[in-house]
C-alpha cells in the first residue's frame, strides 16, 4: 500500500498527475465527510441537550404550580383552578417519564434520578399526592400535609440541581464536540497544507515543467513546420526541375525527345481543333563523328552547344527546337510556314554552320543535312500526323546526305518508294544472312608476262531466291547500311577457309587468295584480328582495301593491326586505285604490297593516249613505293598485252575470266596447273 502511494504521490511524469489529483480528492472528500459528521452530531447532542435541559427546568416549574395550584384548589377560590392542577401533573408525569426514558444519561443524573435521592420516585409520589389534590379538593388538607412532608423543598432543590447537570452535561458535550470540530478542522488544515507540500507543489512543478516542454515541442513543432514548408519548397522546385530535366537535354538545355512527342500531340490536337500547315525540318549535323573521334568528346559537346546557340539564333521563338539524341535535332516551325520559309530557315541553319567553330584555338568544321516535311491546307486536319511528318523529314534527311550533304532535301512520295525498296532489300538482306545466302566465287588474276594464274580474289555472291545470283555492286550498299559488312566479311573468310581445304583434300592447291575488307571490319578490327589466327594466312592472303575507305580515319585505328599482319605475311593492297581518297599520302601511311587500278580508268585505254599515259604514270608511282599493279577490267587478250606494256604486273578482267564457284576454279587448275609453285612473283 505505501509502495503504492509511493508512486502515486511522487510521481514525476505529468501522465501520472491524475493519480495526485485523486488522492487529494479523496482526502478532502474525508475531511468534508468528517466536517459533516461531526456538525450533524454537534447539532444532534446540542438539541438533545437543549431539550433535557427544558425538560429539567420545566420539571421544576411544574412542581412549584402544583404546590401552587394545590393550595388555591383546597381554598376553591376559582373554579378552573383543579383542571389547571389535573393538567399540570399530567405535563409533570410527561416530562418525567421522558427523562426517565432519555439515552446516554450521566452518571450524576443516573445516581440523582434513580440512586439514593431517588428523585424518580420523590417525583412520582408528588404527582399522585397531586392527583388525589385534584380528585378531591374539598379533602385537599391533608394531601397538601403529604406534600409538605415529602420536602418538596428538598425536591426543588433536586430538581434545580438536575437542570444545572443537564446544563453541565450540555456544556461538556459542546466542548467534545467543538475539540472534535476543531480537530477535524487543524486536521484538514495541515492535510491540505500536506497536499500543498505532497501534491499540489510537485504538480505544479511537474505542470510548469510540462508547460515548458510543450512550449519548447511547439518551438521545435513550429521550426519543422518552417523546415517542412522549406522542405515542400525545395521539393517543389526540386519536382519542377526534374521535370524540366526530364523533357530537356542536360547538354544544350533544348527540349528533347520526350517533349518532342508531347509537343507532337499537342500540335496534332490543335491542327485537328483549327487546320493548318505542319512542317517538321530534321537536321543531323555533317562530320561531327571525326571530331568526336579525333579532339575527344568533350570538343564534341561543345560543338552541339554551339549548334543548339545556332538553331536558337536561326529561329523564331514560336518555333519549337530539339535535340533528338547525337547530333540530330528537329524543328518543328510554327504552323502555316510555307514551303519558302522552310527553304529560308535550311539555307540559314546550313549558312551558319559552314563558319568554323573554334575548340581549344583549332578549328572544328561542320555541315548540316537537312530533311523538311509537311502537310499543307490541302490535307484534312484529322489526317496529319506530326509524328508520321518525322518519319518522312527523317528519309528527306537521308536523301540529302546521299545528295552530298550539307543540303536539304524535301520529302515526295517518289522517295517514299525509294525508301520502301531500300527497307524491302534491308530486309532480305537481314534474312539472307539469316539463311546463309551468300557464297563466295573466284576470279583469277593473271601475270602479264606469262599469262599464269598467279592469285584468285574472293569476291561474295548473294543467292537471292527469287532474283538469281547478284555481284555485291547490287546489295553492298545496303549491307554498309545495316552494319553486316563486317559479319558478312568474316562469313567470306570463314568460306575461303573451307574452300582451301577442300581443294587440299581434293590434290589440288589454289594460288594465293585475296579478300576485301570493308571500312566497317578496319575500324572494329575483328576480321583483322581473326585474320590473325587463320590458317589462310600461311597459305598466301591479300587483304584488299578499297580506295572508298577513309584513309585517314578508318586506317589509323586499324594501322597497328595491319602492320602485324604484314609481319606475319599477310599481303596490303589497294582496291579500286584512281576513284577514291587514295594518294601519295595512301601509301605512305599504309604502304600496300599492290594497287588495283579501277576499271573505270582503262575503259578507253586503247583509244587514249591521256589514258595510257596516267596508267603509265600510275605504275611509275607504284614501283617507287615498292608496289605491284594490278590492272581490273581488261576484256580481251590485246587490252591485256597493252597494259603489259604499260607497265602493269598483273591483268583482271572479265575477258580473260569470269569469278567462278570453287568447283569450276578447281576443274580449270587441274587442266592447267603445273608442278612449279604458283605464287605471286
Amino acid at each position: 500500500m505505501i509502495s503504492v502511494l509511493n508512486k502515486v504521490l511522487f510521481a514525476s511524469h505529468p501522465k501520472h498527475l491524475w493519480k495526485r489529483y485523486v488522492v487529494a480528492v479523496a482526502v478532502i472528500a474525508a475531511l468534508l465527510g468528517t466536517a459533516h459528521i461531526t456538525a450533524t452530531l454537534a447539532l444532534q447532542a446540542s438539541a438533545k441537550n437543549a431539550e433535557l435541559i427544558n425538560l429539567a427546568g420545566r420539571q421544576r416549574m411544574f412542581s412549584q404550580r402544583i404546590m401552587y395550584l394545590g393550595l388555591r384548589a383546597s381554598h376553591h377560590t376559582e373554579p378552573n383552578t383543579v383542571d389547571r392542577l389535573a393538567a399540570t401533573i399530567t405535563a409533570l408525569s410527561d416530562t418525567q417519564d421522558r427523562l426517565a426514558r432519555a439515552p446516554a444519561l450521566s452518571v450524576e443524573l443516573r445516581e440523582l434520578y434513580l440512586g439514593e435521592a431517588a428523585l424518580n420516585q420523590r417525583v412520582d409520589t408528588f404527582a399522585r399526592i397531586a392527583r388525589q389534590i385534584s380528585a378531591n379538593p374539598e379533602n385537599a388538607h391533608d394531601s397538601l400535609s403529604e406534600l409538605l412532608d415529602l420536602d418538596s423543598e428538598a425536591m426543588l432543590q433536586d430538581l434545580n440541581r438536575a437542570t444545572l447537570m443537564f446544563e453541565a452535561k450540555a456544556q461538556r458535550d459542546a466542548r467534545y464536540l467543538a475539540l472534535i470540530e476543531n480537530t477535524s478542522f487543524y486536521a484538514a488544515l495541515i492535510i491540505l497544507m500536506i497536499e500543498a507540500i505532497i501534491i499540489f507543489a510537485p504538480a505544479h512543478r511537474l505542470v510548469t515543467r510540462a508547460m515548458a516542454d510543450l512550449e519548447a515541442q511547439s518551438k521545435i513543432a513550429t521550426q519543422a513546420k518552417h523546415h517542412a514548408i522549406k522542405r515542400n519548397r525545395e521539393l517543389e522546385s526540386l519536382k519542377e526541375k526534374i521535370e524540366h530535366d526530364a523533357l530537356h537535354d542536360p547538354l544544350t538545355g533544348l527540349p528533347n525527345r520526350r517533349a518532342l512527342e508531347a509537343i507532337m500531340l499537342s500540335t496534332k490536337q490543335l491542327v485537328a481543333d483549327t487546320g493548318g500547315v505542319v512542317s517538321v525540318v530534321h537536321l543531323d549535323l555533317d562530320r561531327f563523328k571525326q571530331i568526336n573521334d579525333t579532339l575527344g568528346h568533350a570538343a564534341g559537346d561543345y560543338v552541339l552547344k554551339h549548334v543548339g546557340a545556332i538553331l536558337q539564333s536561326c529561329t523564331r521563338p514560336q518555333d519549337f527546337i530539339a535535340r533528338m539524341g547525337g547530333d540530330e535535332f528537329v524543328i518543328l516551325p510554327a504552323l502555316n510556314a510555307s514551303p519558302k520559309d522552310l527553304i529560308a530557315l535550311s539555307e540559314r541553319i546550313i549558312s551558319a554552320l559552314k563558319d568554323p567553330v573554334y575548340y581549344k584555338d583549332g578549328p572544328c568544321h561542320l555541315g548540316a543535312s537537312i530533311g523538311i516535311s509537311f502537310a499543307g491546307s490541302e490535307s484534312q486536319p484529322s489526317q496529319i500526323d506530326p509524328a508520321d511528318l518525322l518519319i518522312k523529314a527523317d528519309i528527306a534527311l537521308y536523301r540529302a546526305k546521299d545528295s552530298g550533304r550539307n543540303r536539304y532535301a524535301f520529302f515526295t512520295p517518289d522517295l517514299a518508294k525509294h525508301v520502301e525498296a531500300t527497307k524491302r532489300i534491308s530486309d532480305e538482306l537481314l534474312d539472307a544472312v539469316y539463311r546463309q545466302e551468300f557464297l563466295v566465287h573466284y576470279q583469277p588474276i593473271f601475270c602479264a608476262q606469262t599469262e599464269d594464274i598467279t592469285s584468285l580474289e574472293a569476291l561474295v555472291r548473294w543467292q537471292h531466291p527469287t532474283k538469281g545470283l547478284l555481284s555485291a555492286g547490287t546489295f553492298f550498299d545496303g549491307v554498309y547500311r545495316l552494319g553486316l559488312a563486317e559479319e558478312i566479311d568474316l562469313l567470306v573468310l570463314e568460306q575461303i577457309e573451307a574452300d582451301v581445304s577442300a581443294a587440299m583434300k581434293s590434290g589440288i592447291c589454289l594460288p594465293p587468295i585475296a579478300m576485301n575488307v570493308s571500312a566497317q571490319s578496319l575500324k572494329r578490327g575483328h576480321v583483322l584480328n581473326r585474320i590473325k589466327t587463320s590458317a589462310l594466312v600461311s597459305h598466301g592472303l591479300s587483304i584488299e582495301i578499297s580506295e572508298s575507305v577513309d584513309f585517314e580515319a578508318d586506317i589509323d585505328g586499324a594501322k597497328a593491326l595491319l602492320q602485324s599482319l604484314r609481319r606475319l605475311g599477310v599481303r596490303i593492297e589497294i582496291d579500286d586505285f584512281g576513284t577514291g581518297h587514295a594518294s601519295i599520302f595512301s601509301f605512305q601511311k599504309i604502304a600496300p604490297d599492290r594497287i588495283k587500278i579501277a576499271r573505270e580508268l582503262l575503259l578507253d585505254v586503247r583509244r587514249s593516249e591521256q589514258t595510257r599515259q596516267l596508267i603509265r604514270s600510275t605504275c611509275q608511282l607504284a614501283k617507287s613505293f615498292n608496289a605491284r599493279v594490278v590492272a581490273e577490267g581488261a576484256e580481251d587478250i590485246e587490252t591485256a598485252r597493252l597494259l603489259q606494256s604499260l607497265g602493269c604486273d598483273f591483268i583482271q578482267g572479265f575477258g580473260l575470266s569470269r569469278p567462278k564457284a570453287l568447283s569450276q576454279i578447281l576443274l580449270e587448275l587441274a587442266l592447267t596447273q603445273t608442278p612449279r609453285q604458283t605464287a605471286i612473283a
